[in-house]
Order: structure tokens, then sequence, then C-alpha cells
């Protein structure tokens, strides 16, 4: 028998922000979480739409055989006050078609409310997927599972799915080989019904070890790639009805390494994580770029307002239109658009004793909650009173 996900439902704190840009007698609201529950090693991934909150289970926990991953579909049920685990009700339940252990289903997800896009890098070679599913009432419909290419000579497995994204009939994949390469999959929604691949997109100059393809994003006819690796993210564009490598974004302070392991674009600006740092001793880093006639150009970096030596600051990155959230090994910090510049408006606390490898946490943002999935627990921030400020 599974044992369930565990919700914490955060509360709120007040404390003053030491900021230029606020006054000293203005309170920020820091987030805590109200309990800890220790439990699995389960929730690896989690987004959020509206009532909906998805949630991906892709490994064993501790102690526990080999087994295949899960999805699990809550919906809110609560009223507006509700603060306890009982605010959401599990509605759904899914694993592969063809469930495998150790196949990682739940890696990476996205979810619009409607389609839901689940990866499955699994470890079994020429396993690796995605599966396509739409949201009806409280069950979800398998649409099509999307593959990559066969396995380079002397790789076991390709990590296909270990990053998905969507935006409107687009898809796309992405493929993190070690030693060796990936890209990302573009795979594109046509007349008869079914998504197609229309292109693997690969740098020109790329090196072992860049682990291209490590994350990726679309929006529109553009697609962006991390190579957390290498430093870097390269931009594809799709022009006259064919793809084409358009620019190379780095840290242009050479501040921080692993650039390119989140990345998170809302219309003309994106956000890249950059959690390791080039010097010690050091932190990581979350850039702004903003888009103005086909070029992202940098805006803004972030850094940790206290840093401290392998801070992961920038490990997974979020943002809704005014919002910005980054996380690290002990935080989420939350930052708000103030004219043009971007001023923390709260921390949201994360136990010491959730201290895990920053690849075992990632969030989802909307602009009324946060959720962030680590170590078998989903916190869920309620963010309303930010917003009434």
């Amino acid at each position: 028998m599974r044992t369930p996900l565990r919700f914490v439902v955060a509360g709120f704190l007040t404390s003053t922000l030491g900021a230029a840009t606020l006054s000293s007698a203005q309170t920020v609201p820091v987030l805590q979480p109200e309990e800890t529950v220790v439990t699995s090693h389960a929730a690896q991934s989690v987004q959020l739409h509206g009532k909906w909150m998805v949630v991906g289970a892709p490994f064993r926990r501790p102690g526990e055989a080999a087994r295949p991953g899960f999805v699990f579909l809550y919906e809110r049920t609560g009223n507006a006050d509700c603060n306890t685990q009982s605010c959401w009700t599990r509605r759904a339940e899914l694993n592969r078609p063809d469930p495998l252990n150790n196949d990682r289903f739940g890696d990476s997800l996205r979810f619009n409310g409607k389609r839901l896009v689940v990866g499955s890098p699994a470890t079994t070679a020429g396993s690796e997927a995605a599966f396509v599913y739409e949201r009806q009432g409280t069950t979800f419909q398998l649409l099509q599972a999307l593959q990559g290419d066969p396995h380079p000579p002397g790789v076991s497995f390709s990590n296909f799915g270990t990053s998905v994204d969507f935006h409107g009939p687009r898809i796309a994949v992405s493929e993190s080989v070690f030693p060796s390469n990936g890209g990302a999959y573009v795979f594109d929604h046509g007349a008869e019904g079914s998504w197609t691949r229309t292109a693997k997109l690969v740098p020109v100059n790329v090196d072992e070890g860049d682990q291209n393809g490590w994350t990726v994003e679309v929006r529109g006819n553009t697609v962006m790639s991390g190579a957390d690796g290498g430093n870097y993210a390269t931009v594809f564009t799709l022009l006259n009805g064919a793809w084409q490598e358009t620019q190379t974004l780095i840290p242009w302070d050479g501040a921080s390494g692993s650039f390119g392991h989140s990345i998170s674009i809302r219309g003309n600006r994106a956000l890249i994580g950059a959690f390791s740092p080039r010097t010690f001793p050091g932190g990581g880093s979350a850039y702004i770029f903003e888009r103005s006639q086909g070029t992202w150009n940098p805006a803004a970096s972030l850094t940790h307002p206290e840093p401290f030596d392998n801070d992961a600051f920038g490990i997974e990155v979020a943002q809704t239109a005014n919002r910005i959230a980054v996380l690290d090994r002990a935080h989420v910090h939350l930052y708000e658009s103030v004219g043009a510049s971007w001023v923390e408006e709260a921390t949201l606390e994360i136990p010491a004793l959730f201290d895990l490898p920053s690849t075992e946490r990632t969030m989802g943002l909307t602009r009324s909650r946060l959720a962030l999935a680590l170590a078998g627990v989903v916190f869920v921030y309620d963010l309303s009173e930010l917003n009434a400020h």
C-alpha cells in the first residue's frame, strides 16, 4: 500500500525587511510551515492551476523495492479560510500505461488545468517517454505517448522527459544525455488530431558534458534549452518555417555556475537559475532577461540576501506577471516588481530538516499560492495577504 503524500499548509508571520526601497516601518509577510511532516522521498514535481494541484512521485521511498512512478491530482475543496491538509482532496492517480520499475513517471510535469504532460525518463533502455493527457472532470484521458531518438552508442538511457513544457498546440521535451549531449524535441499538434515530431534542437557548438537539454521552455515560436553543465542556455526561433539557433545566453557577470538548470519564460521575460558558485566562498544567482525586437537582453540579477557557500540560490525558479520566486536550500524568496526593480517581498521558510540535495525539490506558483514539493511533503503557501498589500 502506498503512503499518501502529505501536505503542510503555511501560515503568516510578519517581519521587517531592511530593503532600501521600503520604509523601515513597513512590515513584510514571512511565511512559515505550521507543522513539519516527515515521510517518503516521493514528491518530486508539482504544478498549480486554479483549484487544481498535480504532484509527481517518480521515485521509490527509502528502503522500498523499485516501483513505478505516480502522478496525483488534488482539488482544493476547503473554503477560503481552510488551512489544513483536508483542504485538498485527491481526485485521481496516474501511472504509465505500461508501468515499469524505475520508470520515473512524474519526474517532470506541465499542467494548464486541462492538458497535462508528464515526463518519464525511465532507466530501462528505450522506455523513456512523455505522456500527454486531457483532464475530463476528475479523470484524465491519455491522448498520446511521445518518444525521442534511439540511444547513442554507449549510452544506457537518454533522460528523455527530464523536462517538459507546452504552449498552445506545441510541446517541448528535453533530453539530457550524459556524458554525451541531448537536445530539445518539438512536437506540433496537427489537423489529424495528434502530435508529430517536427524538430530536434541541438546547439551548433556543444561540448561533451554540457548536459544540453537539461531543461526546456517553449513559448510560441521560441524554445529555450538549458545546458546545466556548460553554463549556458540556447534560444531557438521558428523563422520562415524552420527552427534556427538565434542566441546563446550566459551569466553576464560570471559569478554563478549551472546556469540553465532552471528556466521560466513569461511573455518577454526569461528567468534563468544558476545555483552553483564559480568561486568560493560564493552562492547562486537568478538572471532576468528581457526580450526586445527578438533579442534577449540582460536586465537584472538576483542573489541571496544573505549569501552563504553553496546556498543553491537559483536551483529552481518560477514567475507570474508581477512576481518572481527563487528557491535555495532552505528558503523560497519572493520578489515583486516595483517600477523597474525587483524587490524581495517575502521569504518562505523551509525547516532545516528538509535541507536535502537540491534536485529533490521543485515548486509551482500562481498568483494566490506557491506549492513546494520535497521529500514526500508538499508545502502549500497562501499568498493572498501579499496580494492585498
